[in-house]
C-alpha cells in the first residue's frame, strides 16, 4: 500500500464577493399567495450578488414557451442566460393562471446587486401558485 499523500484542499473557499464577469449562477423560486387585488411580489435573491451598477436585462419565460435568444438553450430544469441577462423560467402554475410577471431591480435603478423583485398578477382574486428556476449571467467586462 505504500502510496503517496496528496492534499485535496488548499484552504480557499472559491467564494467571490460578486459574480465574476461572464459567470452564471442559478436558483429556484416558488410562490403561493391569496390576496385581494390579485397582485403579489416575490423576491429573487442572488446568493452571489452582481456587481453594483451591473446592467442586466430580465426575461420571463412562461411554461411551455420557447425562450428568447438571450435565454437560448435554457429550460426550467436547466436554466441558462447569456452575459448581461437574467432568465426566469416558469415550470408550472397552479389553481389560477398567472396573467403577467414584471421583474424590477431590488434597491436601485440598475439591476446590479443582491437580486430582483418579481411582481406577479393572477387572472383572479384567488389562490395563485407559480414555481420555476432562473439563471443570471454577469455582464462581460
Amino acid at each position: 500500500m505504500g502510496g503517496t499523500t496528496k492534499a485535496v484542499c488548499n484552504g480557499e473557499t472559491g467564494y467571490s464577493e460578486t459574480l465574476p464577469p461572464g459567470k452564471t449562477e442559478t436558483g429556484t423560486f416558488g410562490f403561493e399567495g391569496n390576496e385581494e387585488g390579485n397582485g403579489f411580489t416575490e423576491p429573487l435573491s442572488f446568493p452571489i450578488p452582481l456587481e453594483a451598477g451591473a446592467e442586466i436585462t430580465a426575461h420571463f419565460v412562461n411554461a411551455g414557451e420557447s425562450p428568447p435568444a438571450e435565454c437560448e438553450g435554457g429550460t426550467p430544469a436547466h436554466p441558462a442566460a447569456k452575459p448581461g441577462n437574467l432568465c426566469v423560467f416558469q415550470t408550472e402554475t397552479g389553481v389560477n393562471a398567472v396573467e403577467s410577471v414584471t421583474i424590477s431591480p431590488a434597491g436601485g435603478p440598475t439591476r446590479g446587486g443582491p437580486g430582483v423583485v418579481m411582481s406577479i398578477y393572477a387572472e383572479q382574486e384567488e389562490l395563485a401558485i407559480i414555481y420555476g428556476s432562473y439563471a443570471v449571467t454577469a455582464p462581460e467586462s
